[in-house]
């Protein structure tokens, strides 16, 4: 393919991005430049529109991944089945297709402070401290309950060279609140723990601290009625400026008190 037919394709995947992305602002927000680009930057996710940079790191990532699913290390403080490392992995980290929206979201928001709740093994930890490394600012703390999967996660995002992301070890009950006070928060992922009021007591402990036009996104908003609620909770907000759903992510923008 010739650079120009390349040109004229790239131009074309980019216009239906933005053609589809449109259909998900209301008319009252089609002007807001934030909302826009988050709408597009989730298309280009869903549409695995990346950059060949973009897609080179994506691959040191997945590299990672396939080797730490073949940890058979014990969790020795784990109650429940699975309790080695890679089963652990293969059911809890987000898929590549889900990690890449997470991915396009963190590059078109550009957050300079964010917080994940649910380290796991470090995959989409890894996919949003990357995206950040490739904007050149920001960082992610990350929370992980468990201190074996947080060891792992520190390796692979050392192995991978990202600095920008730290690994916090103990319960989201007795972490976060430290873990908050430290500066506003302009970003967060919420992937802990899956229930009703636990997510609706997340979201109102980083409304406190949220910087204005923060993006929060929550995962697996579909997983029980509890969290179905909560995500319509979430979404009725009055400080949320914007919503939006993606396959499992409920999306939002807040605004400042």
């Amino acid at each position: 393919m010739s650079l120009w037919a390349r040109k004229a394709d790239t131009e074309s995947h980019s216009w239906r991005c933005a053609r589809n992305a449109r259909r998900r602002i209301p008319d009252a927000l089609r002007s807001d430049q934030l909302v826009e680009r988050l709408a597009i930057a989730i298309e280009r996710g869903r549409r695995d529109e990346l950059s060949q940079e973009e897609r080179s790191r994506i691959a040191d990532i997945e590299k990672a991944r396939h080797d730490v699913y073949a940890d058979t290390t014990v969790v020795p403080d784990r109650k429940t089945d699975p309790n080695q490392v890679g089963e652990i992995a293969k059911r809890a980290s987000q898929s590549p297709a889900s990690a890449k929206v997470l991915f396009t979201l963190t590059r078109a928001h550009q957050p300079s402070s964010g917080v994940e709740l649910g380290t796991c093994v470090g995959i989409s930890s890894a996919y949003q401290g990357m995206a950040l490394a490739l904007e050149g600012n920001g960082t992610l703390v990350s929370l992980e309950r468990y201190a074996t999967l947080g060891e792992v996660a520190r390796r692979q995002l050392a192995n991978l060279g990202l600095s920008n992301v730290e690994v916090v070890v103990g319960s989201f009950r007795k972490k976060l609140p430290g873990v908050l006070a430290r500066q506003p928060v302009d970003y967060a992922f919420i992937d802990g723990n899956h229930d009703e009021q636990a997510t609706l007591d997340y979201f109102n402990q980083f409304l406190g601290v949220a910087a204005h036009g923060a993006l929060f996104v929550f995962d697996d908003i579909q997983w029980s009625d509890g969290m179905t609620r909560a995500w319509a909770q979430v979404r009725n907000h009055p400080r949320v400026r914007w919503s939006t759903e993606s396959d499992r992510f409920g999306i939002v923008v807040v605004d400042a008190e």
